[in-house]
């Protein structure tokens, strides 16, 4: 195992997308804590804290997302610890991270419903129909 506290732009950014596949297709999310914008009063940035497991494994990872609390460090670690000893709390998820690997750009969304899933994997990007153009703008 191995803990990370980082910011959480890795999960969604474009740049990061390799990482994204390389830790999906080479280890497993065991836990991640995605915590509101100013989590750590010192630093308005917002982060998240997660633990890969060295295995790929086919069971679930748990995921908390405590992006609308806000109130600092004590509010995060008490919703973290209610999730922990409820876990039919709304913003615990479990999902398995193969569930990524039909999202673009292997995005962390673990909140996604397998309905938005499972539509990822049937249908076609709206890409494969439509050019993207500038249409009328300010500027």
């Amino acid at each position: 195992y191995t803990g990370h506290m980082t910011p959480l732009v890795w999960m969604f950014i474009k740049t990061y997308e390799s990482l994204r596949k390389y830790i999906i297709k080479n280890y497993k999310i065991d836990s991640l804590i995605q915590m509101e914008y100013s989590a750590f009063e010192e630093a308005t940035v917002p982060i998240n804290a997660f633990v890969v497991k060295k295995e790929i494994s086919n069971s679930d990872g748990t995921y908390i997302r405590l992006s609308d609390f806000r109130g600092g460090m004590e509010v995060q670690r008490q919703k973290t610890l209610d999730a922990i000893n409820n876990p039919s709390t709304d913003y615990l998820y479990r999902t398995n991270q193969s569930n990524f690997k039909n999202l673009p750009g292997f995005v962390i969304a673990y909140w996604a419903s397998q309905t938005v899933i499972n539509s990822f994997k049937q249908f076609k990007s709206l890409d494969n129909y439509f050019d993207a153009k500038t249409g009328l703008q300010t500027g």
